[in-house]
């Protein structure tokens, strides 16, 4: 196989199949195998739980074949080539990269080591959208789910699931709270038998890699075939393997109705958290919010050891006055994630379930209040 590689283009391809290798006993996860032909050159790669395919861009095929290239080491060679051309040449399992004056020579694989990919075309096609609108349904749709493998599975996971409105619903949890995005999309589909899936958090960060590389308006078509969940957009299908285990139902934690609805300019309610938290963070993280108070609401916190905060913050409020706590990390990751000048803050009693919206944005933040104790108002 010999290829002649624009180095820009290439590298762009060549990131793209990175992301989903890894480190660990097989030796084809830690590779990408290289494809040239007639019809062009493809680079694929598997973690075991996601893979990628990628029609590789800045590719001349100069003799087609085909190898497994490992990652470590090469990319750097590749990406630290002195000149804006390459010539990749690889025989008898040996590869030699030439750049100009540079010359290197490295081991490679066979490429009949690498096992077969699962297929876009054998799943149901289930919806589309386009790759930004996509991006966003995942980032606020992972917010709650933890970065770690956890058990149950389901708090390190993404629910992905038809809401019935006809669109698709992101969204997870960490049993204190829960994220929402309801996205619009064209649902052509089902999601498997009971119309949801879960998807590994680890594997979504990979497909924000490869969205986070396309362009906002690219459509991406999503399909599954009860096994796999696959992304196809502008030459690259990306495949999650789901996670064996059920997802709670989280529509039920959502309030139906009200004790009162508190409005507030985003910024303002931002930067008043902020200085809360710097008080209260290395000892309860609490933040008091006393609804109904004359000019609005007054957000308080304490730490015995160290002082306390008390901040006015103008709000629009209607309904019962009420006094409830929050954790102040969890309340600033909601109220950030939600798109507009405005939030509102809509509140169950000091017992209840928070929701945290800003309209017209289908972002949906379901946050549990912690119980205050002996916490009071700091005078």
């Amino acid at each position: 196989m010999k290829l002649r590689l624009t180095k820009n283009l290439f590298l762009k391809s060549w990131a793209l199949a990175e992301c989903c290798t890894s480190t660990g006993t097989l030796q084809y996860v830690s590779c990408v195998l290289v494809t040239a032909g007639e019809e062009g050159t493809s680079l694929q790669a598997t973690d075991i739980k996601t893979a990628v395919s990628v029609s590789a861009q800045g590719v001349d095929v100069i003799e087609p074949g085909a190898a497994l290239l490992p990652v470590r080491r090469v990319s750097e060679l590749f990406a630290k080539a002195p000149s804006g051309e390459m010539t990749l040449e690889i025989k008898d399992g040996a590869a030699v990269l030439t750049a100009g004056k540079s010359r290197c020579r490295f081991s490679t694989y066979p490429a009949e080591d690498f096992p077969k990919l699962p297929k876009a075309e054998i799943g149901e096609p289930v919806f589309r959208m386009d790759s930004g609108e996509l991006l966003r349904a995942l980032e606020c749709g992972t917010l709650c789910a933890s970065a770690k493998d956890e058990f149950p599975q389901y708090l390190s996971s993404l629910c992905l699931s038809l809401n019935g409105s006809g669109g698709i619903d992101f969204a997870s949890t960490d049993k204190r709270r829960v994220a929402v995005y309801g996205a619009s999309a064209a649902v052509t589909g089902r999601l498997g038998g009971n119309g949801s899936v879960l998807l590994p958090l680890s594997g979504i960060v990979g497909l924000q890699k490869i969205l986070g590389a396309s362009k906002a308006d690219a459509e991406v078509s999503v399909s599954y075939d009860g096994t796999q969940a696959y992304f196809l957009s502008e030459g690259i299908e990306f495949s999650i393997r789901r996670v064996e285990a059920s997802f709670p139902d989280y529509k039920r934690i959502i309030p139906e109705s009200f004790l009162a609805v508190a409005d507030f300019d985003r910024g303002e309610l931002l930067d008043a958290l902020a200085r809360v938290d710097i008080v209260v963070k290395d000892y309860s993280r609490t933040a008091l919010f006393s609804f109904g108070d004359p000019g609005g609401c007054v957000i308080s916190g304490r730490a015995p050891e160290f002082g306390e905060a008390r901040e006015e913050v103008g709000c629009s409020f209607s309904g019962e006055p009420m006094k409830c706590g929050y954790n102040a990390s969890f309340l600033q990751s909601g109220i950030k994630a939600c798109a507009g000048p405005s939030v509102r803050f809509s509140l169950s009693g000091h017992d209840g379930n928070m929701m945290i919206s800003a309209q017209p944005d289908p972002f949906l933040y379901i946050l549990a209040p912690v119980n205050a104790g002996n916490e009071t108002e700091a005078e």
